[in-house]
């Protein structure tokens, strides 16, 4: 009978030193699940109509049209993936309605005395010949209302990026030009700022970054700020205008030179590379993790080498096989795209083979 009432506590001692087996979430990914937006109400969905414009100094950096189109066309995706980042009750839907390359006489009757002995361009009176263009071409931009129009010269303002008017949006003044010196998507995030811009959502140049990677960073990231910026424009403006321009489903980070993209960025230091590197320490123990962040390295000799860290390149390959950074934030590949590029029926692979990682 004694060995029968001691059985209890020996179970019960057996259980508390029993090895621990890790449970399901231990041995789960590190891969966040992609954040899923709410379902869409049209009443409540803003849609933004952008046409997207290549000065001739622009066009110039491609070697055919299709180039510039595709280019474009991955660059609107860039955008949607920052604005992924925002809260998703603003309901803003970005639709690419239009694409178009200047002449030169045309970009010589926008820019006219526009352009200094330095070659550089005065963004503000560049600017105002942009909306005379677009307003004497009403039928070509009739279902845009927002055009945004990249150049390849730079500013005479160097701190400046791009220029557009505030709360333009489907009206004269819905125009904004942005310096894309070497079509390397280096300008995705100032085209994103300047469509907000339009919008009457004025950002500092660094801040929306910040807002789509940590919400909490300032107030004017916030719902309630941006939904009363957006609420000074007329709502019929945030209706949808004639069709889309056929999708992929590639982000900068898929197609963009990489190597090219470093020596853009670091023109300084002509030993420039582009180098993958993986997390120092993560939950993947066999095999490396890859950080959300582009790095360009500078090899001093075979063992030492200096690291310059910048924020990722939207689509930037990370994390593990089949994942790319948005927002700073490693998500599986095709889940992301199958929530925010629905629409999108062609993949474009990278034309230049990434020799890490993968």
């Amino acid at each position: 009978s004694s060995l029968r009432s001691s059985r209890p506590q020996l179970l019960l001692l057996l259980f508390i030193f029993l090895p621990r087996i890790p449970n399901a979430e231990m041995c789960q990914s590190h891969t966040p699940a992609v954040p899923t937006k709410p379902p869409s109400v049209p009443s409540q969905t803003r849609y933004v109509n952008v046409f997207l414009l290549s000065d001739h100094s622009h066009c110039k950096l491609f070697n055919k049209t299709g180039d510039q189109r595709l280019y474009m066309t991955v660059l609107m995706n860039g955008v949607r993936a920052t604005y992924s980042g925002l809260p998703h009750a603003l309901g803003l839907v970005l639709r690419l309605v239009g694409i178009g390359c200047l002449s030169e006489s045309e970009q010589k009757r926008i820019y006219q005395t526009s352009i200094d002995t330095d070659g550089r361009l005065d963004g503000n009176s560049a600017l105002w010949g942009l909306k005379e263009f677009a307003m004497q071409n009403q039928t070509q931009f009739e279902n845009a209302t927002v055009t945004v129009m990249l150049t390849a010269y730079y500013f005479q303002e160097e701190s400046q990026t791009g220029y557009s008017f505030l709360g333009g949006l489907c009206s004269r003044d819905q125009v904004a030009l942005v310096s894309d010196v070497h079509a390397l998507y280096r300008c995705q995030e100032d085209v994103a700022r300047h469509i907000l811009r339009v919008m009457a959502v004025d950002l500092k140049e660094g801040l929306l970054q910040k807002c789509v990677r940590n919400k909490h960073v300032s107030d004017q990231c916030s719902l309630e700020k941006l939904n009363a910026s957006l609420a000074r424009m007329p709502q019929e403006c945030f209706r949808p205008r004639g069709q889309e321009v056929h999708q992929v489903t590639s982000l900068p980070g898929d197609i963009v030179d990489l190597p090219k993209l470093c020596k853009a960025m670091y023109f300084h230091n002509p030993k420039i590379e582009h180098c993958f590197e993986h997390e120092d320490t993560g939950m993947h123990r066999f095999y490396p993790v890859y950080k959300c962040e582009l790095t360009c390295c500078v090899w001093k000799n075979s063992l030492d080498r200096k690291l310059l860290q910048d924020a990722s390149i939207q689509g930037l390959r990370c994390g593990v096989k089949n994942e790319f950074c948005v927002n700073g934030v490693c998500y599986n590949r095709q889940d992301w795209i199958k929530e925010h590029l629905p629409y999108g029926s062609v993949d474009i692979h990278p034309d230049v083979p990434h020799k890490k990682p993968f």
